[in-house]
């Protein structure tokens, strides 16, 4: 490097942000160099760039995904480099349903963690310099501040020295070290019938059908702490069960629980005046098959109703204070009506109720 550039490099600022859609001609170039870079590295020798390759496409979806961020280094206003990251978290979220996330917790023996996956860096060769690198490691492990991440996991090719010793110099530690063989060329594979990857598994219902039902402790949606009844004992919820069949199960073989009903104003649970928890009916067409939606058991929905005095949703109630549910329509052989989501179609209802 001569005096001059490296004098000019040391005077060069670097700032990072996330990526927007305003850079997406420029990112595209990006992209497209490293992926021609790649190809001539001793580790990706075989590598080899689809021709035609749409990069434009490319970083647009990488912009659209859910959990993917796309940072970028600039100087003079002009990308410089940029990083592809994922957020993964392993917990279950809260709008699965508990016999779902019942069976998670069955196949995840370990404490869930929040995971920011770093799976590409790039940097244009005349801004590969500690200040370029640092910052861009830097806005990574700012973003992982910002959204409470617990790990930064980062895969760094073995001939890149500087950048593991900059980690390192972070905080960053070896955790896995990578080995990789050439097994067949790409090319091989052209024109050939390729054997399945997919091996003989045993069906889902098979393992679960081994699992012990399990009761469920409810929790405050708004609070997290252990829902109480009136007499302040914790409330559990178990596999719902009937006198034919025993435990009900979905057909996929999951244990069906209850959905209690939460008040619309207050999204706590609601209890009846014999302070009994209450839950929506289980849907099921006439013969007693359960009704389902991608092997989720579905259930009847509170109604309810505007109250202008208090301007605002509330559970429809009966004369005896019992919370109203909506009806499912049936058809000519006794089968729940639905519509071309799965959704069930439910009976009219009075102009004083909403319908949801």
């Amino acid at each position: 490097m001569s005096n001059l550039k490296k004098g000019y490099l040391e005077i060069m600022e670097y700032s990072c942000r996330e990526a927007t859609q305003n850079d997406v001609d420029q990112l595209a170039l990006l992209w497209k160099s490293y992926s021609e870079e790649s190809c001539r590295k001793q580790s990706h020798l075989k590598l080899k760039v689809k021709p035609d390759f749409n990069f434009k496409y490319f970083v647009y979806n990488k912009l659209c995904l859910k959990f993917t961020y796309l940072l970028v280094i600039e100087c003079d206003k002009n990308i410089a480099g940029s990083m592809i990251l994922s957020v993964f978290d392993e917990s279950v979220p809260d709008y699965i349903p508990k016999n779902i996330s019942l069976e998670y917790e069955h196949l995840h023996p370990f404490l869930s963690e929040r995971l920011l996956n770093v799976h590409a860096i790039y940097l244009y060769p005349e801004h590969r310099e500690l200040k370029a690198i640092t910052t861009l490691v830097e806005g990574a492990e700012s973003l992982a501040e910002r959204l409470m991440i617990s790990e930064i996991n980062l895969s760094i090719d073995w001939g890149e020295t500087g950048l593991q010793a900059l980690v390192e110099r972070r905080g960053f530690t070896k955790g896995q070290v990578v080995y990789k063989k050439k097994c067949f060329p790409i090319d091989s594979y052209r024109g050939k019938a390729l054997p399945s990857l997919y091996r003989p598994a045993f069906r889902l219902r098979d393992v679960v059908q081994s699992l012990e039902p399990m009761p469920i402790a409810l929790r405050s949606l708004r609070t997290g702490k252990l829902a109480k009844d009136s007499n302040g004992k914790p409330v559990f919820i178990s596999p719902l069960e009937d006198k034919k069949r025993g435990i009900l199960r979905t057909s996929i073989g999951l244990y069906v629980y209850p959905r209690p009903v939460l008040d619309p104003q207050t999204q706590d649970f609601v209890f009846d005046t014999k302070g009994e928890l209450v839950c929506s009916p289980l849907l099921r067409h006439r013969n007693g098959e359960i009704v389902e939606h991608d092997g989720s058991p579905l259930f009847a929905p509170p109604v309810l109703e505007f109250k202008k005095s208090k301007k605002g949703l509330f559970l429809k109630k009966d004369a005896e204070g019992n919370c109203l549910f909506h009806e499912p329509e049936l058809d000519s052989e006794g089968y729940v009506v639905l519509d071309d989501w799965g959704t069930p179609i439910y009976k009219r209802i009075s102009p004083s109720a909403k319908q949801v």
